[in-house]
């Protein structure tokens, strides 16, 4: 019984004095926001898609005048036109302020898709370069910077990524 007891204390010992931390594991975080607003195809991403924003709301301002100016046309009608023709007006501005909100949320819909799709094609792409980046310097494990509460600055492998990014690619697409 005795026997089996040190066996146990022992094995335990061994078990938790064995030394499992090896000091040639490389962990890396990278930062992808950063380089999505810092590498030359981001800051081109961006333009595009500030400029496809400030044309959608262009539009929307245009329609939005030109509709608000025949609903005051059509009001200051009102008392010289007859009843049935002003609710005719009416009805035909109530159609076009119908058609006019679900076109803009259809552009809007194209705008967020193509937002969606080029960032995703933009990720698979900087997920290559870590990829060959983490093979060529041994680095086991790449973590996104927003998922770390506290590393050392050693461990960031943003700034050389954005090298990266910045001589393999170009454009999106």
């Amino acid at each position: 019984m005795k026997k089996n007891y040190i066996f146990v204390i022992i094995f335990f010992l061994f078990l938790f004095l064995k030394n499992n931390v090896y000091s040639n594991n490389n962990v890396s975080f990278v930062d992808i926001n950063y380089i999505y607003n810092n590498s030359n195809v981001g800051k081109k991403i961006k333009s595009e898609l500030d400029s496809r924003l400030e044309k959608l709301n262009q539009e929307f301002i245009n329609s939005k005048k030109i509709l608000e100016e025949e609903k005051d046309k059509i009001n200051n009608q009102r008392n010289i036109i007859s009843e049935e023709e002003f609710k005719k007006k009416t009805l035909e501005l109530e159609k076009k302020v119908k058609n006019f909100n679900e076109e803009i949320a259809k552009k809007r819909k194209d705008y967020d898709d193509f937002k969606k799709e080029t960032y995703t094609l933009f990720l698979k792409r900087i997920m290559n370069l870590v990829k060959e980046y983490a093979d060529e310097n041994s680095i086991n494990l790449v973590l996104k910077k927003e998922n770390i509460i506290l590393g050392k600055k050693d461990f960031d492998i943003s700034e050389n990524v954005l090298k990266l990014v910045n001589s393999e690619i170009k454009s999106i697409k």
